[in-house]
């Protein structure tokens, strides 16, 4: 794109220019403009999580989403939690996983047959273990990280009855 242009109506004028070539600026293409988590905790030591986003698309082609890993914590026989259903405007989609274990949802086809422009609802339910609450009623819960910025996060979390 040019950012100034000249026109000379005489020919006796000579003018030298220095073109130079910006590199292009990078631009947020979405951004998750809420997030509801909402975990449901059982005394035996799972925990089941919903996600609901809303998400604003120009062109990003996927959501990658990094999935709690008890592994990664070093804690005794835990696993990567399990992806239960991935759904976006209401609709189910097939997620992918890569190299690195991300698990990928897809956008772009939902952004161009949404009805309501680039916002997109994305609904996630996954499981994953817990260590038991015990007598104690501690409890460490972690949830999912996106690659895009969040803006608003609303964070629900039910434990068992008598953990009131």
């Amino acid at each position: 794109a040019f950012l100034h242009a000249y026109k000379f109506l005489m020919a006796r004028y000579s003018v030298e220019l220095d073109v130079k070539r910006h590199a292009d600026a990078q631009v947020l293409t979405a951004v998750i403009e809420e997030a509801w988590l909402t975990a449901t905790v059982s005394e035996a030591g799972s925990s089941l999580s919903r996600i609901l986003l809303v998400l604003r698309n120009t062109q990003r082609q996927f959501l990658r989403i990094t999935l709690p890993d008890r592994r990664a914590a070093g804690e005794a026989g835990a696993k990567k939690a399990d992806l239960w259903s991935a759904m976006v405007n209401g609709e189910a989609v097939k997620p992918a996983v890569d190299a690195e274990n991300t698990v990928l949802i897809p956008l772009l086809n939902a952004a161009l047959d949404s009805d309501s422009g680039a916002v997109l609802y994305l609904e996630l339910v996954f499981l994953e273990e817990v260590p038991a609450m015990g007598k104690t009623g501690k409890l460490a819960l972690a949830f999912s990280r996106f690659d895009l910025p969040v803006q608003r996060m609303f964070l629900t979390t039910y434990l068992p009855t008598n953990f009131d």
